[in-house]
């Protein structure tokens, strides 16, 4: 068994190659890639890649994305764990394991992993090296009814009895577009502020304004580094499917996705709030949001509720407690139901956070 290690530089060089896309298996995407080798928070030195092989078939990856964090007001540099494979014919043998372990060596102990699903935080909790420093309540709003899609998530629906689901969803989402236009009537999200979209922040005053309120967050993320992650999304709008994707074991497929930067003033034209919105698919999520003073939030929940609305979304997806309060005790935002999971977020005992507010993460940090 051979572990091969990429490091950001040696990465960037193998994003022309076909060598490591038309395999069998894909241990990354090609602009998956692409966005990790333009982090600016990482150096071509950092390992960011792990690749198991045993001869020349390629078994099992690991991805690791650098970046900053600010723990007791010190920065310190980390790597958040991200997407990690093992061939199923070889699960058991101890490979996760040792991509799991070498990562750590690798980076000195300075790992971290960021909303974790039930199976791969247990490997995290079985770690005396590692603790739990947050957890995640995830909510997926639901706003319009699709039947089907949840129907085939239960078991196969033939093609010929599809037609039947739309006809059931029908006279439900004409209530909900109701309820939602009645809610959009009273709540005036726009009154009193003008939005402008963008998609790069290049401006001074909104680089200055994200500076000035980004000191309350974990990663503290400045407009070149959110920048990036609209430039090269890890996500693309696959419709009718993609050649790497179909190797790459956790490629999402969307038929549309795309990244909102919204800005938004008051009535002088002052800078109020900044946010960045991502539609993957049907889903809506409010992905970073910073606001001048806390009055203006609810505001910022409106107009992204309004955007829900005009997206025609199906549902919104949340990590944020803020956001997830205000939808269920204070906006009256009608929705037809909701669904809930607690996620799990870790650092290496290296990186002790004392401040709770510290804590506060959003649903694009640790990319």
């Amino acid at each position: 068994m051979k572990i091969e290690v990429l490091t950001k530089g040696q990465l960037r060089e193998q994003i022309g190659s076909r060598d490591l896309w038309f395999r069998n298996v894909a241990p990354i995407t090609r602009h998956r890639a692409q966005f990790i080798v333009s982090n600016p928070r990482a150096v071509d030195e950092d390992p960011v890649l792990l690749i198991a092989w045993e001869g020349e078939n390629l078994v099992g990856y690991r991805v690791l994305f650098p970046d900053r964090v600010y723990v007791n007001d010190e920065i310190v540099r980390l790597a958040w764990g991200s997407s990690s494979w093992v061939d199923k014919t070889y699960r058991g043998k101890g490979i996760g394991r040792m991509l799991f372990d070498k990562g750590y060596e690798l980076w000195n102990g300075y790992i971290g992993s960021l909303i974790q699903s039930d199976d791969a935080a247990r490997l995290y909790e079985s770690n005396p090296d590692f603790y739990c420093f947050r957890k995640s309540l995830n909510y997926q709003f639901i706003l319009r009814l699709n039947s089907l899609y949840w129907a085939r998530k239960k078991s196969r629906v033939p093609g010929a009895l599809a037609w039947i689901f739309p006809v059931i969803d029908a006279p439900v989402n004409l209530i909900m577009h109701l309820r939602q236009a009645l809610w959009s009537s009273r709540h005036k999200a726009l009154h009193g502020v003008q939005l402008e979209y963008c998609h790069e922040i290049s401006d001074k005053e909104t680089i200055d304004f994200i500076k000035a309120n980004n000191h309350n967050t974990l990663a503290r993320k400045e407009a070149e580094d959110l920048n990036v992650i609209v430039k090269y999304p890890t996500t693309i709008p696959t419709p009718l499917g993609d050649l790497i994707g179909s190797r790459y074991y956790f490629a999402s497929k969307a038929l549309r996705f795309d990244y909102l930067y919204v800005k938004v003033y008051d009535a002088q034209t002052e800078l109020i709030g900044l946010m960045l919105m991502n539609i993957d698919g049907e889903c809506i999520k409010l992905l970073y949001y910073l606001s001048r003073s806390e009055e203006v939030i609810p505001r910022l929940y409106d107009i992204f509720l309004q955007h829900a609305i005009k997206m025609k979304s199906e549902f919104i997806s949340s990590y944020d407690e803020g956001l997830n309060k205000y939808i269920i005790e204070q906006s009256g935002f009608p929705i037809l139901y909701k669904r809930k999971h607690v996620y799990r977020s870790f650092l290496s005992n290296k990186l002790k956070v004392s401040n709770e507010e510290q804590c506060r993460i959003f649903d694009g940090d640790g990319a």
